[in-house]
Order: structure tokens, then sequence, then C-alpha cells
């Protein structure tokens, strides 16, 4: 009886590029033939590893917010505030010091083109919502705590809703082009809520 053949390549740096290829064209006008390109996978390959071009989609949304979340957290955890983290969050944004920032959110990106038409990708996006939120939470508490934010109308949940909303908008100016000045002006007027 044949067990098949093993894998032969590395998935997570397979999920990556594929992920790098949906992040700049998008999920419709990412084109079998360009994700077997990125990726150095065959068709069959592919098919066989991830089942269709829907499910190697779901997990490079789950990836991307993982290494999102993870990038946040570390950068919480070298500021030496809360506000020190969001000023630095705002920065990087025109800086492009995470990577591939220049191509807007991914998650954003995903709801904007297809919103809620697809219900494992709707759940998809409400996840990531649901991590990115609740990573602000954290930082937000942090910041309680040292006393670089103040927060007395407001809920935790609320203030991170806000901050993850405003963030994602000036991410899609960076993508649309507008200037490293305005991103920089845009975004102390968002953290002045804190």
């Amino acid at each position: 009886m044949s067990v098949g053949r093993p894998r032969e390549f590395d998935s997570e740096a397979v999920i990556q590029a594929a992920m790098l290829s949906f992040w700049h064209r998008g999920y419709e006008a990412c084109s079998l033939s360009e994700l077997i390109d990125a990726t150095g996978l065959s068709k069959s390959s592919l098919y066989q590893s991830f089942g269709s071009k829907k499910q190697l989609f779901l997990a490079t949304l789950s990836h991307y917010c993982e290494i999102e979340t993870k990038a946040m957290l570390d950068m919480l955890a070298e500021s030496d505030s809360a506000l020190q983290f969001f000023e630095d969050l705002v920065d990087s944004f025109c800086s492009k010091t995470i990577h591939h920032w220049n191509s807007g959110c991914l998650i954003a990106n995903t709801a904007a083109e297809l919103g809620q038409s697809d219900p494992e990708i709707a759940i998809a996006l409400k996840s990531a919502i649901d991590l990115f939120t609740e990573c602000f939470v954290v930082a937000l508490s942090r910041g309680l705590e040292d006393g670089s934010i103040c927060i007395d109308r407001f809920s935790l949940d609320e203030v991170a809703s806000y901050l993850l909303i405003s963030f994602n908008g000036l991410r899609t100016m960076v993508k649309a082009g507008m200037s490293e000045r305005h991103i920089v002006q845009a975004g102390k007027m968002i953290l002045r809520a804190l």
C-alpha cells in the first residue's frame, strides 16, 4: 500500500509567498498561474496540499493575522509606554518599518474586495478583527497601568475598535499615496483621543 510522497516544500514559506501575491493583487485578480509562480508549487501540489484557491487564501489570512499581531505585540514589548507604542505604530505606516504595510491591510483589502459575500471568508475577517481589537485592548490596558493613556468616557473595547478603524484608514491612505506629513498629522489627531 502506497502512503504517497512526503511534502518536499516548506508550508509556511508557501503560505507566505501566496499571502504576498493575494495582498498585492487581491483575491479575484490573483490567478492560479501567479500563485504557482509565487509559491514554486505545481498545480497538482497546490491542490493536493491546500484543496483550492480559497482554502489557500484562508490559510494566508490566518498567517497574516499571526504575523501582524506578533509584530504589534513585539513593538509593544519594546516600547517605553503604551502611548509610545501607538505613536511608533503611526510612524511605521510612513517609514514602512513593517515591510509590506505600503500595500494596506490585507484584512481591510479583503473586506473592501469581497465584503460578506463568502461565508468562510467573512468568518475569517471577523476573527481577524477580533484578534486585532484584542491586541489593542492589551496595549490600552498597559497604557492605563503605565499612566501614558487616560480613558474615562469609553470602554477599552470601544477605544480599541476606534483605533483599529482609524489606523486601517491611515494604512489605506498610505496605499493611496497620501503624503507622510498628512499621515503623521492625521495619526496625531487620532491619538489625541488617548
